[in-house]
């Protein structure tokens, strides 16, 4: 491909700048025409300093830096909005300040694109890069949707971490901003152009690797991270994995059956190291797991308060 297309790379953070860093290195280092991407960090009230460390990145014209504060922490879902406005590309690629992207990310989107010329989206696979029985537990909980295998195919949902999309088509909406502390917001964003009638494709080329913050994601993080996963689902989430999810909501008892943990594991079956991390892990997989589909059951029959964790 001679004539690759002008994409505005958008990054949320919030008090990571040490990942967010490592996150901008990559990023600088693309293998890709320096002079036809641009870089938008979108700072939503860091406390951290993070704005001293994008300092060093502004100076940059080759690709171009932009930092953009926000005046209040206002969450992810506002931040990327902020992102969508002012980027310049032809094409949205989104990604977390805890991931960096392999060196040909912007290439295979591009590749994709094109092989793809229906498509309104497109993203690919997510891979754990930090050792540690607590980020592989959490890795296989969240993600196993988008483990790096498999063909190239049309999905419902990609995570706003590993995702690209044709501005034209989606500047006229908008991530839900009252998901702020309870996620969900980038798959009922990409559920909103689903149901629009446009296409999102996987294409397990398309990578980046996911990090945990080792000096912060602790248990309790951990656990947190499994409730505030269950309200997402019930407030509206559910609704992203259609006929399945409604029926977890209105027969909440059925969540206490963990059924979702059986799909988690075949998926693991695809490689020997998911299947032996899951074995590794097994115990907080399961309580991960547990905790999650209690909180579901718990809030959908009023006997918690849905805004207990947040």
């Amino acid at each position: 491909m001679l004539n690759w297309p002008t994409i505005s790379i958008v990054i949320p953070t919030f008090n990571r700048k040490e990942l967010l860093s490592r996150c901008l290195d990559a990023l600088i280092r693309l293998d890709y025409p320096k002079n036809i991407y641009e870089i938008i960090i979108i700072d939503d009230c860091s406390t951290d300093g993070a704005e001293y460390v994008c300092e060093g990145y502004l100076r940059s014209s080759s690709p171009r830096v932009h930092y953009i504060r926000q005046r209040v922490n206002l969450g992810q879902a506002a931040a990327r909005n902020t992102g969508i406005q002012s980027a310049n590309g032809e094409y949205l690629a989104f990604i977390d300040d805890d991931c960096c992207p392999d060196n040909n990310w912007l290439k295979e989107i591009a590749r994709t694109f094109k092989r793809y010329p229906d498509a309104t989206a497109v993203g690919g696979s997510i891979i754990n890069g930090t050792d540690s029985g607590l980020a592989w537990a959490s890795y296989i909980l969240e993600f196993s949707s988008w483990f790096p295998a498999g063909k190239a195919r049309r999905v419902n949902n990609i995570p706003a971490c590993n995702i690209a999309y044709k501005k034209c088509e989606v500047v006229n909406y908008l991530f839900p901003e009252d998901y702020k502390e309870i996620g969900f917001e980038d798959s009922l964003f990409n559920y909103t152009i689903i149901r629009a009638g446009k296409t999102i494709i996987f294409n397990p080329k398309i990578r980046i690797t996911h990090y945990r913050g080792k000096d912060y994601f602790r248990r309790e993080n951990f656990y947190f991270c499994q409730k505030r996963y269950a309200l997402g689902f019930l407030k509206g989430g559910h609704r992203v994995f259609g006929n399945w999810g409604t029926l977890l909501i209105k027969r909440p008892i059925l969540n206490l059956f963990s059924p979702r943990i059986i799909l988690v594991f075949f998926r693991c079956l695809q490689s020997w190291e998911y299947t032996r991390q899951f074995i590794l892990n097994v115990t907080l997989i399961i309580r991960g797991e547990w905790l999650r589909n209690k909180t579901i059951y718990l809030a959908a029959n009023k006997r918690m308060k849905p805004d207990i964790f947040v």
